[in-house]
């Protein structure tokens, strides 16, 4: 039997300060008197706690609100002026960042390419720099933390692998941003920090339980619900990479062959066109790049299909099958409100023709014709807001339902 112990003073008013903040947030602008019936708490429970984010400048005093009889009330709200988050996404080709308010307002943005070296500790070395620009272009502000997502997936217990050799040591980071006057950093796969940019800023902004697909070089995925993203017992829940879906023989760097991963990320839709050429198909994709095969693209192999280039066209319609399988386990297995695809992906494509046939042949119904499908991502920045947010999300549980 589970033993439920009560909560100690501390605790109850942790609880008490994130309910009045979660409130204020929600609402936007409020009244004490309107916290107090919300939540629950004495009118003054409310004041002291509204005193003490005030002091933490979290919250302030704006305005006056609208009388419903007697004095009219004080209305409090956000504070946008004394705090922020930087929120960074890294990939091996480079890196964006933006810096963001508690209430989700972006007060900046920047972009930076990789060039010549692409390790881990040069890539750290460039977030670094970034974090201590930010800092200092916001020097009146107080950090409230860093949230990093990186296009990688988990490798071992606190490590992650981009592409197939470039490792981020997850302790590393933590402790060479924190030196620079960062307590609270935080560092997920990019598909969790999509899945918080899409719940704060996109189409999953009103689901109570969502998921999301991102195809890059390597997939990643993330299951939302309720008000966080689903971790599971060693941190892999919601993670699909690896369902074997075809038989052929792409060996994954998970060791396996025929990985969801292996043979639908944007390089196994590459080797998968070149498996399919020394097979003797031809394509006037391999003819316009002068039979240099080492320039394939996934874009490239997409852009011909839509121009009805055969090869390319198989290879497309290959990757559409595969989605719609593994989204068919999702949905069979889970019964998400809103499963959203990000990366190399078009919700108006030929690929998106095969995912339907996968889906309506393999998911349940009832499920199936409840479920919302589309693409996700709504700009370029969306990982980096996602991983701003995070900030927010950690260390204040601010979910951001409440914004517009």
């Amino acid at each position: 039997m589970e033993i439920i112990l009560p909560l100690t003073q501390d605790q109850i008013k942790w609880v008490n300060r994130l309910t009045i903040l979660q409130i204020i947030q929600k609402f936007g602008e409020i009244s004490k008197s309107e916290i107090a019936r919300y939540s629950g708490l004495s009118p003054a429970t409310v004041s002291n706690f509204s005193e003490a984010l005030i002091a933490d400048g979290l919250i302030n005093e704006k305005g006056i609100g609208e009388s419903t009889g007697g004095r009219r009330p004080t209305v409090l709200t956000l504070d946008e002026q004394r705090h922020f988050m930087i929120g960074i996404f890294v990939s091996k080709y480079g890196i964006s960042s933006c810096g963001m308010t508690l209430s989700g307002t972006v007060i900046e943005e920047d972009d930076l390419s990789l060039f010549g070296d692409r390790s881990g500790s040069r890539i750290l070395d460039n977030v670094c720099r970034i974090v201590q620009g930010m800092m200092k272009s916001f020097s009146e502000r107080l950090c409230l933390g860093v949230g990093i997502a990186v296009e990688a997936e988990p490798y071992g217990q606190d490590s992650f692998l981009m592409g197939s050799n470039v490792l981020i040591r997850k302790q590393e980071w933590l402790d060479r941003i924190r030196g620079l006057g960062c307590s609270s950093v935080i560092i997920e796969m990019k598909s969790s920090a999509t899945a918080i940019s899409e719940k704060l800023y996109g189409k999953a902004k009103d689901a109570f339980s969502f998921f999301v697909l991102d195809i890059g070089e390597q997939i990643t995925s993330a299951y939302y619900y309720q008000d966080g993203i689903v971790k599971g017992f060693n941190q892999g829940a919601g993670n699909i990479a690896h369902v074997r879906v075809s038989n052929r023989a792409i060996k994954c760097k998970c060791g396996k062959t025929g990985c969801f991963n292996a043979v639908a990320s944007t390089l196994g839709i590459e080797e998968r066109f070149l498996i399919k050429l020394k097979e003797g198909n031809t394509s006037s994709l391999v003819e316009d790049l002068k039979g240099d095969l080492t320039a394939v693209t996934a874009k490239q192999i997409y852009d011909y299909a839509v121009l009805g280039d055969r090869l390319s066209l198989s290879v497309i319609r290959e990757t559409g099958g595969y989605i719609g399988t593994v989204l068919s386990y999702v949905i069979n297995a889970i019964n998400p409100e809103v499963v959203l695809i990000t990366g190399m992906y078009n919700a108006n494509s030929i690929m998106n023709r095969e995912i339907n046939k996968s889906l309506n042949k393999l998911s349940a119904h009832r499920n199936l014709n409840r479920v919302y499908i589309g693409e996700g991502g709504m700009y370029r920045y969306t990982p980096a807001l996602g991983a701003a947010a995070l900030v927010a999300h950690e260390n204040l549980r601010l979910s951001f339902r409440g914004l517009q």
